[in-house]
């Protein structure tokens, strides 16, 4: 005989608790849902797992030798769902860092220097991904960056490189290093 699961997971919750309410207060479900269950298990089973009093329920004898089986089932699942979320984890912490270590390979192979807008603008053509340039920080020079070359500042870098002195655009002298991009 098969026996239901989920029963014997509401019996392993009434014989802790001793008590139908308490248990299904546990369970979030119903009294009455926690009755008809424990009434249907011992159909199943046939004979009483519990003696009714005033305080709530006890075992009876079959039902502490029931307890110790299903007691044991349940730790087991529990042990197997703590394993099997440690494993997921680990998994998900593996493809994270893979994908993560290939973003970023990607993203530094497509990062191309130039020194005038130019250039810029054929890296660009050519190869895509960003242009990493010296910019003045004149507005004018951004806008000239798109108009000639198709591009728009992207970021400028808390780390920044000292990749010459002259503003790629304009050449007046530089303060930042600022990639560019297109804009999709």
């Amino acid at each position: 005989m098969e026996l239901n699961w989920e029963l014997c997971r509401i019996f392993y919750q009434v014989a802790r608790c001793r008590n139908f309410s308490r248990a299904a207060a546990m369970l979030f479900t119903s009294q009455p849902a926690v009755s008809r269950s424990m009434a249907a298990l011992e159909r199943e089973l046939g004979c009483r797992l519990f003696i009714r009093n005033r305080r709530g329920v006890e075992l009876t004898p079959e039902g502490r030798m029931f307890y110790a089986h299903v007691e044991a089932g349940c730790e087991q699942f529990r042990r197997g769902r703590e394993e099997l979320e440690q494993a997921v984890e680990a998994q998900l912490e593996l493809v994270q860092k893979g994908m993560y270590e290939k973003a970023k390979k990607n993203l530094e192979e497509h990062i191309f220097e130039a020194h005038s807008i130019e250039e810029a603008k054929e890296l660009q053509q050519k190869n895509g991904g960003f242009i990493k340039t010296m910019w003045c920080g004149d507005e004018a020079c951004e806008l000239k960056m798109k108009e000639v070359a198709g591009m728009s500042s992207r970021c400028m870098p808390l780390k920044q490189e000292h990749l010459g002195d002259t503003c790629a655009c304009c050449g007046k002298p530089a303060k930042h290093m600022i990639y560019w991009g297109v804009a999709y």
